[in-house]
């Protein structure tokens, strides 16, 4: 679960989850993981005194653990997500990814954890009663045609409340895209014969309104899905980009052929470089534009993280 300025939902998210601890298999063990994406409220003093407070309470026959990891630097939700799933799977046969802010509901985890145990592979949550302003909705629908012109699957009632078996949730870790593009629309990608579950978006916790997104951070995570499966619309993004450098290499062909029949070879030989370099500049821009942001994105995941245990 990751969190930022969240200091009035921590307490009621560990209440809810306690509550359905019940309803889960015997002799389950849960454990309920907050990654602090570096809040700038009350919220880290609030998760250090559940941690102090909490343990390990037995629920029935069945174990609940609290654990929390700090970050410091705000990295993003993506980014926290990531480095949870890959702290996760390290003792976790079932990982699932929720928000903490109480909209995605904690009475779906035994429903979630049922539909795992009995088909072993991922499962997404599709969104009933979200509400967007208008401006965000028409964004979403614009991004969500380019993604389908790139041949990348996605679609707005997609939320980020997922489930895992660890065999799925180990290959995600390894791939460059986890931590940058939204985990459900990489989910969905990558494993199609992923299910799909109903889930009903609550009121926040701390009553605030039910989203904080702008139309620049809707617009950037939209965009991010481009790198859910470069190998989609990276040809498509090519051929356009080559498109440019076809209209300068016919008019180079077309000034260089009377640059010619005029004697003058400098100039012709100038175009033609001119051409060729646009091509060049344009290929390389877009290898070293998604070559940086891997790179770097798995450089800093682990950077500037530490666990309450540890301190």
């Amino acid at each position: 679960m990751p969190c930022h300025n969240e200091e009035d939902s921590i307490i009621p998210m560990l209440e809810s989850i306690t509550r359905v601890m019940s309803e889960l298999p015997p002799k389950t063990k849960l454990k309920a993981l907050f990654i602090d994406d570096h809040s700038t409220d009350e919220t880290r003093k609030r998760l250090s005194d559940a941690y102090s407070a909490f343990g390990i309470k037995k629920i029935g026959r069945s174990e609940f653990t609290f654990e929390v990891i700090l970050l410091n630097h705000n990295y993003g939700k993506a980014h926290a997500q990531a480095l949870g799933l890959n702290h996760s799977i390290k003792s976790s046969d079932l990982v699932i990814l929720m928000d903490s802010d109480g909209q995605h509901d904690p009475n779906d985890l035994p429903k979630i954890i049922k539909n795992l145990i009995a088909i072993p592979k991922s499962t997404v949550g599709t969104r009933v009663g979200y509400r967007r302003k208008i401006s965000n909705q028409l964004l979403m629908k614009t991004f969500s045609l380019l993604n389908k012109m790139m041949g990348v699957k996605f679609k707005p009632e997609w939320s980020e409340y997922v489930g895992l078996v660890k065999e799925r949730a180990e290959y995600l870790t390894g791939l460059p895209q986890l931590g940058i593009v939204p985990i459900s629309t990489l989910i969905m990608m990558i494993y199609p014969d992923t299910t799909t579950f109903t889930t009903t978006i609550k009121p926040r916790f701390d009553g605030k309104s039910s989203s904080r997104w702008t139309i620049k951070s809707l617009g950037r995570k939209a965009l991010m899905h481009l790198f859910c499966d470069p190998w989609a619309f990276y040809p498509r993004l090519l051929v356009t980009s080559l498109l440019p450098m076809a209209f300068c290499l016919f008019y180079g062909f077309y000034m260089g052929i009377d640059a010619i029949k005029s004697g003058n070879l400098t100039g012709a030989t100038s175009l033609a470089l001119i051409v060729l370099l646009v091509g060049v500049i344009q290929i390389l821009i877009l290898n070293i534009l998604m070559g940086v942001m891997f790179v770097f994105q798995k450089s800093v995941l682990n950077s500037g993280v530490y666990s309450l245990k540890d301190r």
